[in-house]
């Protein structure tokens, strides 16, 4: 179970383990209950623990450090622009690694200044046109 909690989620971990014909010792399928049992009483850290300990921080911690809503880490996400992992059955929390999203950042940034430059020599070249 501890090798499978580096990639998988206490449901996923379940659905592997239900695969491989395991029972909890209550002869029952295994739950992400079940897991969270096992593992808490194991010492065993979640997949999102996991990967906060390897350097990785959650959308939400990214978004405020970077000053954009979540909503722009989730897209940049869904894009490929932005190494992230959804770490919880449900979705809500994804880890992303700070370095990617810096750069990420970096790079949207340089982006909008090119286009407002853009914007700005298009308007003084319409304006010369009107003037002239």
């Amino acid at each position: 179970m501890n090798a499978l909690l580096d990639e998988y989620t206490d449901a996923q971990v379940a659905a592997i383990l239900n695969e491989r014909g395991l029972r909890t010792g209550a002869s029952e399928a295994f739950a992400a209950v079940s897991v969270q049992w096992v593992r808490s009483s194991a010492g065993l850290t979640s997949l999102k623990e996991r990967l906060i300990a390897a350097g990785m921080l959650t959308g939400q911690q990214i978004a405020a450090q970077l000053g954009v809503r979540r909503t722009t880490i989730g897209r940049w996400r869904r894009e490929g622009r932005l190494e992230a992992r959804i770490c919880k059955s449900i979705g809500n929390i994804k880890a992303v690694s700070r370095k990617a999203a810096l750069r990420r950042a970096h790079a949207s940034r340089r982006h909008l200044r090119r286009e407002v430059r853009a914007v700005v020599r298009r308007r003084d070249a319409l304006d010369s046109v009107r003037v002239g």
